[in-house]
């Protein structure tokens, strides 16, 4: 699946709110070599200045972080009165039980590090795809695009080795890459 491209110069920028620089600045790169905006934010409470002076598609979070961790920024998220709602993939070494702590319906996806980078940027890719499908019919445009699933709220893409959720509200959990 590594040949996913976005389908439109739309743009739908990418927010990648982790504090660990070297996986920041990886998925920051594999990112933009597919032609998607990103930008970086070094924790929480950087991104929340981020997102409150532009519009993010898809928030890829971390959850253990210093000053805002994902925890917080997510009840901030949940704070705003963003239309649309990016999606909002939580990227974690946490364990289950911290998992169980997010919100219900915050969260697009969980994916667990360490993560296959190719896999996640075809996840963030396809999530992209979803919202420039959105923002074509919200324009009343056709698109000969094929369409990804698309509920009221913005959701992501479920890959294939993600892990079913136990509740139908929760998000889909990628587990850890075993290579």
């Amino acid at each position: 699946m590594n040949d996913v491209t976005v389908t439109s110069s739309t743009d739908l920028r990418i927010l990648v709110v982790d504090d660990d620089q070297a996986i920041r600045n990886l998925l920051c790169a594999v990112l933009r070599r597919r032609g998607l905006e990103v930008d970086p934010a070094g924790n929480g409470a950087e991104g929340l200045a981020m997102l409150a002076a532009r519009p993010y598609a898809v928030i890829l979070l971390d959850l253990m972080m210093p000053l805002v961790d994902g925890h917080l920024f997510l009840q901030r998220l949940a704070e705003l009165e963003l239309d649309p709602r990016p999606i909002v993939l939580v990227i974690s070494a946490s364990d289950e039980s911290d998992f169980r702590k997010l919100a219900r319906g915050s969260v697009s996806a969980i994916i667990r590090k360490p993560f296959d980078i190719m896999e996640l940027a075809d996840l963030v890719t396809a999530c992209v795809n979803s919202c420039v499908v959105e923002s074509d019919e919200a324009a009343g445009e056709a698109t000969q695009r094929p369409r990804l699933p698309i509920t009221g709220e913005r959701t992501a893409p479920v890959l294939s080795s993600s892990v079913a959720p136990e509740k139908p509200d929760d998000p889909p959990i990628v587990p850890r890459d075993r290579s």
